[in-house]
C-alpha cells in the first residue's frame, strides 16, 4: 500500500495524467502515512484511512487504462473512404 502510493508520485512525471497521478498519489500517500502511524486528526477512523490509501492506485490504474484505450481508438480509426 505504501510503496504503490509512492509509485503514483513517480508516475506524475509521465507526460499524460500528471495532475491526476500527483493528486491521487499525494492523497493516498498522506492517508497511508496517517494509517500506519495511527494518527487520525480528522476523526475519519482507521478503516476509511485504509480505503483512501488502498484505492488510490486502483483508481489511477482504471483512469489511465481508459485514457490509453481512448488514445489507441483514435489512432486506429479508418479513413473516411475505406470500408
Amino acid at each position: 500500500m505504501g510503496l504503490g502510493n509512492l509509485g503514483l508520485l513517480c508516475a506524475a512525471r509521465a507526460p499524460r495524467g500528471r495532475a491526476l497521478a500527483l493528486a491521487l498519489g499525494a492523497a493516498a500517500t498522506t492517508a497511508a502515512a496517517l494509517f500506519f502511524t495511527q494518527h487520525d486528526p480528522l476523526g475519519l477512523g482507521p478503516g476509511l484511512l485504509e480505503r483512501f490509501a488502498a484505492y488510490g492506485t486502483g483508481v489511477w490504474t482504471c483512469v489511465q487504462g481508459a485514457a490509453l484505450l481512448r488514445a489507441t481508438r483514435a489512432t486506429r480509426r479508418r479513413p473516411s473512404g475505406a470500408r
